[in-house]
């Protein structure tokens, strides 16, 4: 947390004259994303507004995560600032194959959707 100060309290992040995102706090006042800032601080007058324009700090927080999911897998995708999408295939399909219980072990899932192992 950037500013722990602000943890536990309403906090929305403002982009032109809008609330692009807001924490869990905020949305408990019925805050939504694309909220104008009139009508977010009619909900919630005591929300804390963020300046949301300048990226440049989650930019790179998205580029070293993107860094550190590239030492388990080349197969990494990238969606918006704040989601990766690994192919752990084949690490899985390694670790199966020199675990002893391998052969008793069924793997079941999908890339859409959860994976279960056993």
């Amino acid at each position: 947390l950037r500013n722990p100060e602000l943890r536990g309290k309403p906090v929305g992040v403002q982009q032109k004259m809008l609330v692009i995102t807001s924490n869990y706090a905020a949305r408990a006042f019925g805050i939504q994303k694309g909220d104008s800032l009139r009508v977010v601080k009619e909900k919630c007058p005591q929300i804390t507004i963020c300046n949301g324009e300048d990226l440049s700090f989650y930019t790179e927080v998205s580029q070293r995560a993107f860094d550190i999911a590239l030492r388990w897998t080349s197969r990494v995708e990238k969606l918006g600032l704040d989601e990766l999408f690994l192919d752990l295939t084949e690490l899985v399909d390694e670790r199966l194959a020199t675990e002893d219980t391998a052969s008793d072990c069924a793997v079941r899932g999908s890339a859409a959707g959860p994976v279960a192992v056993g």
